[in-house]
């Protein structure tokens, strides 16, 4: 089901059979993203492979299953059993070893690009076209996030088993008997793999749409058999929607994120009136889009100082993304009245944007690369038909004997660009230090990667270089984390002693129980041979029932006690 024009010449690739493009697309997802297999565990990942309790008894193991998805002392809203369910599997597995969770994020990426090459064909894109998007698809830079990071599975795991859905559909027709069961299976590991998965019932919608305006062999449907078609299946999805938000409202206490659990680094929107959120949707979209063709300037950390999302219709990008809309809406339009398909792929597209887009309703981050790599899919395919269109038409108006070296030539030359962009890319991601000097490269005003920077200093004793950061990280954003970085880092240099008092005053106003200052102060206070205060700020530390290093604390408490 080429997007219009099916009379259009396409590239002839008689050499490449469709096993060797599955095969392609494995050889250039291996060679876009095998740097990643030498990556260190970073932030989330941590959180995630170290954090989580590793279950061993049934028991646990079904505990597990129904655990909310951040370790136990972080926000709970989230429930992705799938993702975490594969990794302690891993963990159980291969002991200490870290390679192999980007490996089978790999893994898990070139099943992705073979499924949308197998949805392409189905839909009737020409082998070289459908062989084409899977390509782009595996090395694109833009899900450099998804591969790099091993909580990057999210975004993986929902995609392989919404196209595996929409695969089967196409192959197997709507009135196929095992259609109920294969949906239901496929929705469900997708919505538990990652709640965006919830707006999938969208995409055979659009399907039936595009086979009621026309379908290959002149095999359109009416308009209502293809409702009928998607009515025997909507309750399927509509059950199996119904059953997730249950079980999540039920595991996690809630449905959406809540403002306490939502950092203004993270998502500065969260609390804006959708009027004010308008010009940040547009804004996001077109330098997403933008990026998508020109990827350069990625950067795995766009915090809330680094792009200018808070400046509303004066950042560029907004009108830029306004035009964008307004041009895709009118091309849809068109497409849809003369009986062509683009206009799917157009819908595909924004619906997978809007459902991450915070416009209607805000999510965890506002802008994060891992975020486009669903809706990035329809692109590929729109990039692959073009391109296959454009030097098919090129080589029968050159009538060159010598064509098809030609179009392979400027195929070669186009993933040779994305994967020199991978591998320059994929430095980043190597270290939690790699990822915080890529992104200040960029964004010097990145207030969470000068307060990583100041953690990372802190933990390696460089005390002076943490309290630089810290300063900083200060000057862009006044928070608690960032007061409470300053103050551990001037704790120790005596010339500073009087500004981390200051700084552990200041978290306390932001957060009165932060557990962390207390035992900070009161570490700084026992070295300045303050016993008396010291003793207050560990016993109010290990008051709070979450405070960290608990029986280390405690033992502080006996042993002044006993020195009084």
């Amino acid at each position: 089901m080429q997007p219009d024009n099916h009379s259009s010449p396409s590239i002839v690739v008689s050499g490449l059979r469709p096993f060797h493009w599955y095969l392609l697309i494995a050889l250039l997802a291996c060679l876009a993203f095998q740097p990643a297999l030498r990556n260190q565990l970073t932030f989330d990942d941590i959180r995630q492979t170290r954090e989580v309790p590793q279950p061993h008894a049934l028991s646990e193991w079904s505990h597990a299953l129904l655990a909310p998805w951040w370790p136990p002392d972080n926000p709970h809203t989230l429930w992705r059993p799938v993702a975490r369910i594969s990794i302690l599997i891993q963990n159980a597995l291969q002991a200490n070893l870290t390679w192999p969770f980007y490996g089978l994020n790999i893994v898990l990426l070139i099943i992705a690009s073979c499924l949308l090459t197998a949805v392409a064909r189905q839909l009737d894109f020409s082998f070289a076209a459908a062989g084409l998007s899977g390509c782009i698809f595996a090395v694109h830079p833009l899900h450099s996030e998804a591969v790099h990071q091993v909580v990057g599975r999210t975004e993986l795991f929902a995609s392989v088993f919404m196209l595996l859905g929409i695969y089967l559909l196409l192959r197997g027709g709507w009135r196929a008997w095992w259609q109920w069961p294969a949906q239901a299976l496929c929705y469900a590991l997708a919505l538990g793999s990652k709640e965006s998965a919830i707006i999938y019932p969208v995409y055979p919608f659009l399907l039936l749409l595009l086979y009621w305006r026309s379908a290959p062999d002149n095999n359109a449907i009416s308009l209502r058999e293809g409702l009928l078609h998607f009515a025997r299946l909507l309750p399927v999805w509509v059950a199996v929607g119904a059953l997730f938000i249950w079980l999540r409202y039920r595991i996690t206490g809630g449905v959406m994120i809540t403002a306490h659990e939502t950092s203004w680094v993270d998502n500065p929107i969260f609390d804006w009136t959708f009027v004010r959120r308008v010009p940040v949707f547009f804004g996001v979209f077109g330098f997403a889009f933008a990026h998508f063709f020109w990827p350069v300037g990625l950067c795995p950390d766009y915090g809330t100082i680094s792009l200018p999302v808070m400046t509303g219709w004066q950042w560029p990008y907004s009108w830029f993304g306004l035009v964008l809309i307004i041009v895709l809406a009118a091309y849809a339009l068109i497409s849809f009245r003369r009986g062509g398909r683009g206009w799917g792929l157009a819908l595909a597209g924004l619906s997978g944007y809007l459902i991450t887009s915070n416009l209607f309703f805000t999510v965890g981050v506002l802008v994060a690369e891992r975020l486009w790599f669903w809706p990035s899919a329809a692109l590929c395919l729109a990039v692959a038909w073009w391109l296959d269109r454009l030097l098919g038409r090129a080589a029968l108006q050159m009538n060159m004997a010598g064509h098809q070296r030609l179009q392979f030539l400027v195929i070669a030359v186009l993933l040779v660009l994305l994967l020199g962009a991978d591998w320059k890319y994929a430095a980043a991601w190597r270290s939690e230090i790699t990822m915080a000097d890529y992104t200040l490269d960029l964004y010097p005003n990145n207030a969470r990667a000068n307060l990583n920077v100041a953690r990372l200093a802190h933990d390696q004793g460089d005390f002076k270089t943490g309290y630089l950061y810290g300063t900083r990280a200060v000057q862009i954003y006044p928070s608690a984390p960032s007061y409470l970085m300053l103050g551990i880092n001037a704790s120790p240099i005596a010339e500073h002693q009087a500004e981390a008092a200051e700084a552990f005053a200041r978290v306390l106003a932001y957060e009165p129980e932060n557990a962390d200052a207390q035992r900070e102060w009161g570490t700084m206070l026992q070295n300045q041979g303050r016993t008396t205060e010291a003793l207050q700020r560990y016993r109010l530390c290990v008051q709070h029932p979450n405070a960290r290093h608990r029986e280390e604390i405690e033992a502080r408490i006996r042993f002044l006690e006993s020195k009084k």
